[in-house]
């Protein structure tokens, strides 16, 4: 059954899409997150349990919501109307799809919905119905350039002519690609303007929308906690192995997240499930640099350490400065070591003995120093080609 058939029967398909947005320009920044998102033809939907039409549940859907003026829509009626006037009628075996986010007992904001003209498993056109946050609405009519429908090498473009982002200025243009199969989707989308703009996709899989899939959706919008886990670990001898706080932040990079303590451990974990994929016998001081399917950290035992990001095993570790022994079995001063940082192909750990060391990523070899007046503090930050520490002396030091 193609998904036009689908749609038209009733299904209701979940799009769990992972969102990723990227700024160009002279400041660049990044971020991913996931959204819950709803596929189905709303003239003929057949909602599970959890998900209404025109009446208030867990999730909910109302035709005022989508189609022409925000908070007086007319739903598919308006959507068939303007791709009519664009040549398109309704047609036997055509369907206008809405994929969107519906409300969330009862609470909504939708920076972007899509009306889709679907016939079989092609898509002929779209409406790209753009949302922002003073409660106004301007809605895009993307048609191929030629016959045919619009696959995953027809780019669609539409003059930025909307308010959007306070970062980014009403110019330059809109440029949209789709890939629509009958188990998946992916959107790519670029705002240009000059060497500026946003570059957004939406990738994720279709599938039938279920109570469960709800309530899972539900539970992470609760703030509820859905998973725990342990990282604590011990080594003998050694007081602060009974300190069981994570020195080393959460860092999450695509599926997979990574946290350190104090005490000898280092284990990565399933986002959505929390499920451990491995154990490292390496505490982290600092949050691990994750680059190039390798982590990179200055270790609870004063060490540099490169591990493999998908098992944990150890590719390499350089010993750091830790402390000065003043009779076997006593330690007169310790040394911190914050850190790394991974910039322009050099690891750099600024440690509290008053040294910057620079190492290389590919063996861990020392091949660089600088001296950090009253030594640091902080963990070190790069940004524009400048590196920045606090030092133990409360000035902030800055190397080029």
């Amino acid at each position: 059954m193609t998904l036009a058939a689908r749609l038209a029967a009733g299904a209701v398909l979940a799009f769990d899409a992972e969102i990723t947005h990227a700024r160009r320009g002279p400041l660049r920044h990044a971020f991913r997150t996931r959204a819950d998102l709803v596929l189905l033809a709303p003239e003929t939907a057949r909602p599970p349990r959890g998900l209404s039409l025109e009446r208030f549940n867990l999730l909910a859907l109302y035709r005022r919501d989508h189609g022409g003026p925000r908070g007086a829509g007319r739903g598919a009626d308006w959507a068939w109307d303007q791709f009519a006037q664009a040549g398109l009628p309704r047609a036997p075996g055509r369907v206008m799809a809405l994929l969107t986010q519906p409300r969330f007992l009862g609470y909504w904001f939708n920076p972007v919905s899509f009306w889709l003209l679907i016939e079989g498993d092609a898509l002929l056109a779209v409406i790209a119905e753009v949302n922002n946050t003073f409660g106004q609405r301007h809605s895009y009519l993307l048609l191929p350039p030629g016959p045919g429908p619009i696959t995953a090498a027809t780019r669609l473009s539409a003059r930025k002519v909307f308010h959007v982002s306070p970062f980014q200025d009403i110019a330059g243009e809109y440029r949209f690609r789709f890939a629509l199969r009958p188990d998946g989707l992916a959107i790519q989308i670029a705002q240009i303007d000059g060497t500026g703009g946003i570059d957004t996709a939406m990738t994720g899989a279709l599938a039938p929308l279920t109570l469960r899939a709800i309530l899972a959706g539900a539970l992470r919008k609760s703030g509820m906690s859905t998973w725990q886990a342990k990282v604590a670990g011990a080594r003998p001898g050694v007081a602060y192995a009974s300190v069981v706080d994570l020195t080393g932040d959460p860092v999450v990079v695509g599926d997979t997240l990574y946290a350190g303590s104090s005490a000898g451990k280092l284990a990565a974990f399933d986002v959505a499930s929390g499920q451990r994929l491995w154990t490292a016998t390496e505490g982290a001081n600092s949050p691990v640099q994750v680059v190039g399917g390798s982590i990179f950290l200055t270790s609870d035992n004063g060490k540099l350490v490169r591990l493999d990001a998908a098992s944990g095993a150890q590719i390499w570790s350089k010993d750091l400065p830790y402390y000065e022994k003043e009779k076997v079995k006593k330690q007169r001063t310790i040394t911190a070591n914050y850190g790394p940082v991974l910039a322009g192909g050099k690891l750099y750990v600024a440690s509290s003995d008053g040294m910057l060391r620079v190492f290389s990523p590919v063996d861990g070899s020392l091949i660089g120093e600088a001296k950090i007046p009253g030594g640091a503090s902080t963990d070190p930050v790069v940004a524009g080609r400048t590196l920045y520490v606090v030092g133990g002396d409360g000035k902030l030091h800055a190397f080029q």
